[in-house]
């Protein structure tokens, strides 16, 4: 992920990226990012055509962000697919409030991150065969927003909170 251009860390930062290289005319550039960057081919197409002002929404490029996120998730193993994809699932569901799509786009932010974080916290409370426990679908939005939006330290609270 993000071989080329780099991760950044706002939409703000990625459309400034692909209005230099459209002053440029460096189509091919603009196309890149957009691949780079989990983006609709398309709306690149419509980026350089000028039908759009800017080559991503903050829900388009969060989302993008989330698809290639998904791509990572893709190559682990079974045991660990199955958790990070409801994690990847939810995240994508919740990218309709603008402000966390916002936060997925922070530099760093993973989805695998929430996935150790609460790995960790499962290990802490173990007896036996058990597994990790992520709540009830509201709780685990509220991990995943926690996590995005104030940090690992609050997510880990939300977390430990679970197992009170």
């Amino acid at each position: 992920m993000y071989e080329k251009f780099g991760e950044f860390n706002s939409v703000e930062e990625l459309n400034e990226a692909a209005a230099g290289f459209l002053a440029e005319g460096d189509f091919k550039s603009i196309r890149e990012l957009a691949e780079e960057n989990g983006l609709d081919g398309e709306d690149a197409e419509d980026y350089i055509a000028g039908d759009i002002p800017e080559l991503a929404t903050v829900v388009s490029a969060a989302m993008g962000k989330l698809d290639l996120e998904e791509k990572e998730i893709d190559k682990k193993s079974a045991i660990e697919k199955m958790p990070l994809l409801v994690i990847h699932n939810m995240t994508k569901g919740m990218c309709t409030d603008e402000n966390l799509a916002a936060a997925v786009m922070g530099k760093g932010k993973r989805i695998e991150k929430i996935f150790e974080l609460m790995r960790k916290e499962a290990r802490k409370h173990a007896t036996g065969e058990t597994g990790m426990c992520c709540g009830t679908d509201r709780e685990l939005c509220n991990v995943i927003r926690a996590y995005y939006t104030e940090g690992e330290k609050k997510a880990v609270e939300v977390i430990e909170a679970l197992y009170k």
